[in-house]
């Protein structure tokens, strides 16, 4: 069984054609509530999840264009933040089952089912934690303003409300326990300060008894080399690397990037050079094959 912890943050190009080539009865994915925020109307938002339900619905082709009900909204005065319909329900849906109680694996089960996604998406905690980014004065930064490298630049501190709330979901911390492999798809230093923060995530990763996989990102954004100094590291993918390394067991990377290969050659990890080719279906094809080898 393979488990692919995901946050969005990369190629869906790669990720769409890798899950459409491994078994859906061998394939558990769980989308990372890392970047997950609360609006000031109380709103709890999820965009890794947004972002996977509109990348893998067979069903929401006429949704995702339209701004009807975020309009409507907008006509009473209720920010909706810059959303379509799509994801303004999947919001008011998690934030319902959120202040209810309700397990949100049911609202997992419910939004594929109804939309038409046959993989297996499970939530990671219940009910789940939110982002909070204070600046040097004190701030709070909102989610929507975090892309912008000026407002990174001014972070003092990354952490994670609701936590003493957040409980892991029991059926994927099963699944993760009887996995193969856990493959990190390309996740970002956010994500991986995630897994390092929340205390029972990070305890069932250091128990882990098959392999855990990061597949290193290409290259790094100016905002996430800036988050990597403002965690202590080195804002380069060795940096990335030396973040991460104590969770996992090997690294998939570039290799067209022999200073990298080089520079990890002592660091205690299996290192899995990958002709990394994303700007043709050829390359694309040839990656995923080579992927498929490696989490075989």
């Amino acid at each position: 069984m393979i488990t692919v912890l995901y946050d969005g943050k990369d190629s869906d190009r790669i990720f769409s054609k890798l899950i459409k080539r491994l078994s859906k009865n061998e394939l558990t994915i769980i989308p990372l509530p890392s970047y997950d925020y609360e609006t000031d109307n109380g709103l709890h938002v999820s965009p890794t999840l947004n972002h996977l339900i509109k990348m893998m619905g067979s069903r929401i082709n006429r949704m995702l264009g339209s701004y009807k009900i975020t309009y409507t909204f907008r006509e009473f005065d209720f920010s909706t933040l810059d959303m379509n319909d799509l994801e303004l329900v999947l919001t008011f849906l998690n934030t319902i089952w959120i202040s209810k109680g309700k397990p949100l694996t049911e609202l997992y089960e419910k939004i594929t089912r109804s939309l038409g996604i046959t993989y297996k998406l499970m939530p990671l905690y219940d009910p789940p934690p939110h982002l909070v980014i204070k600046t040097e004065s004190g701030e709070t930064i909102t989610y929507d303003m975090f892309s912008e490298i000026e407002n990174v630049e001014s972070v003092k501190e990354i952490s994670y409300s609701n936590l003493d709330k957040a409980k892991i979901v029991m059926e994927t911390k099963m699944i993760l326990e009887n996995s193969k492999v856990i493959l990190l798809f390309q996740i970002s230093p956010i994500s991986l300060h995630f897994l390092k923060s929340v205390g029972s995530l990070k305890k069932t990763l250091e128990n882990f008894k098959g392999t855990i996989i990061y597949f290193l990102p290409q290259k790094l954004i100016d905002v996430d080399s800036i988050l990597l100094q403002k965690l202590g590291y080195e804002g380069t993918l060795e940096g990335l690397v030396k973040m991460a390394h104590e969770q996992i067991d090997a690294i998939i990377l570039d290799d067209q990037n022999q200073k990298l290969i080089s520079d990890l050659s002592e660091v205690k990890l299996t290192l899995y050079p990958t002709h990394y080719e994303f700007n043709s279906k050829n390359g694309i094809n040839k990656f995923v094959n080579d992927l498929l080898k490696i989490l075989k």
